[in-house]
């Protein structure tokens, strides 16, 4: 994979390679620092699942201003 797409967290996650399936997401890493793989990934759901949340208030938000 190229690197262009390798992301670095020094704080514990390593991202090697990821692909966009439909409605899923797969996801090869690595713990840097011993971390228990399931934390990580619970980690990144919560982070995830609130952006996913906010933006979708932002898109709501502005379709109510251009239908009023």
């Amino acid at each position: 994979m190229s690197r262009n797409y390798k992301f670095h967290n020094p704080e514990g996650l390593y991202f090697i390679s990821f692909a966009v399936v439909g409605w899923h997401v797969h996801l090869v890493f690595r713990s840097i620092n011993g971390q228990k793989p399931e934390t990580l990934i619970g980690d990144l759901k919560r982070f995830t699942s609130k952006a996913i949340v906010r933006q979708s208030r932002k898109i709501l938000q502005k379709a109510e201003k251009n239908f009023y």
